[in-house]
């Protein structure tokens, strides 16, 4: 029987406060599904591999300290605690698994370490992630002609250059709260009581949408744009009705910063230099497909990323035959749930003797699993072998 592959990502499990894109009462159901699914193969999975922004501690305000992974964790007990009436959980799913178990880092759970996910789940389960213990830099799992990653180091706002720490986190950490804050000003406006209910709550281009935002906008402003931080957050600022003098950011380690300060502290966001351009062009178009192309053309035969919130699964001709999957998401806007237009999704994958079948599955209100998209991958005895985590950019 052929071994299996999965990766998941963007579960972005909070405390099911309003603002969180994940909400239980909507999306515990779909995830508990693919988990059980999951679990149904774990005499044959080589892999479980966990594609960041499996928690979100940036769905938040400004004004309120981000959650700790104890709150994420207590706020979930149907997850994290062993379900008996088989209903799945991770706990269950991590002490059946045969093979491998990893954790990389998204930009949602930027500063969330391995270790600390560990501590807590280790005693309940017996097993333990694997992962570099620097947050930061874990951000990509390699095994055979498998490159895994988030992806948000491809981008301008979350590429972690010279801002690596809780107190001093990457721009982007800031213009994502500031949508949580635009968010919960819309949930009051419209009589809602939690992200999914808004359309487009489940997708990281809601607060753009809700502030006005399109690719087109977002790169003439930042073409003509001398300090590209200062104009964001002022855009930002103007749609949240707030004032710079006045806002301050709580930071994950409690201090506090003003958001009259980050304009200086975050020049480096944009130099125009050809570097910029490509990061840039990533977070306007949503697209991950360029870095894809260039894990790609480097060797790699099946690159797997998360971070769009959209699925997809797209063979590659050049230089040779490879697979690029995009894995999705699990916490869907409810219109979207509801009409179908989108599901939970996750990637699956099938090591056979002599080929590789990367399927993309997802997961129907009903709970059941079905593929989405497939494609079958020759095995080429020529291709190099990727066992190093930390990868170039």
């Amino acid at each position: 029987m052929a071994e299996k592959t999965f990766l998941i990502s963007d579960l972005h499990l909070g405390i099911d406060a309003p603002e969180n894109l994940y909400q239980r009462k909507y999306h515990e159901a779909g995830l508990k599904a693919a988990l059980r699914h999951i679990a149904a193969s774990a005499r044959e999975t080589r892999d479980f591999v966990i594609l960041g922004d499996w928690f979100d501690m940036l769905a938040v305000p400004p004004s309120r300290r981000p959650y700790s992974l104890s709150e994420v964790i207590a706020a979930h007990p149907g997850l994290f605690e062993e379900q008996r009436d088989g209903s799945g959980d991770f706990v269950t799913l991590f002490r059946s698994l045969r093979g491998g178990l990893s954790y990389v880092n998204g930009n949602h759970d930027q500063f969330v370490s391995v270790d600390e996910v560990n501590a807590i789940l280790e005693p309940r389960c017996g097993r333990r992630l694997a992962g570099l213990s620097n947050p930061v830099q874990n951000e990509a799992f390699g095994k055979g002609s498998l490159i895994a990653e988030h992806g948000h180091m491809h981008t301008l706002l979350f590429r972690a250059r010279s801002h690596l720490s809780r107190s001093d986190p990457p721009f982007g950490t800031f213009i994502t709260r500031m949508l949580a804050l635009i968010c919960s000003q819309e949930l009051a406006r419209l009589g809602r009581t939690c992200a999914p209910e808004l359309k487009g709550g489940g997708e990281p281009a809601f607060g753009f949408a809700a502030a006005g935002f399109a690719a087109k906008e977002f790169v003439e402003l930042a073409l003509g744009a001398e300090d590209l931080a200062q104009a964001l957050l002022d855009q930002m600022l103007f749609f949240a009705h707030a004032n710079k003098e006045e806002l301050a950011f709580i930071l994950d380690d409690g201090s506090k910063l003003a958001a009259s300060a980050i304009p200086d502290k975050y020049r480096d966001l944009w130099t125009k230099l050809a570097e910029d351009l490509e990061p840039l062009m990533a977070d306007a178009a949503d697209s991950l497909k360029k870095p894809a192309e260039k894990r790609i053309a480097a060797g790699a035969r099946i690159v797997a990323m998360g971070h769009t919130h959209r699925p997809l699964l797209q063979v590659e001709h050049y230089p040779s035959e490879a697979v690029y999957v995009n894995t999705g998401f699990f916490c869907p806007a409810l219109d979207s749930l509801d009409s179908g237009e989108k599901c939970p999704t996750f990637a699956e994958i099938e090591h056979r003797r002599d080929a590789d079948i990367v399927l993309l599955r997802k997961v129907d209100r009903s709970g059941r699993v079905s593929t989405l998209n497939s494609a079958e991958l020759k095995v080429d005895q020529r291709a190099p072998i990727f066992g190093a985590r930390r990868l170039t950019r």
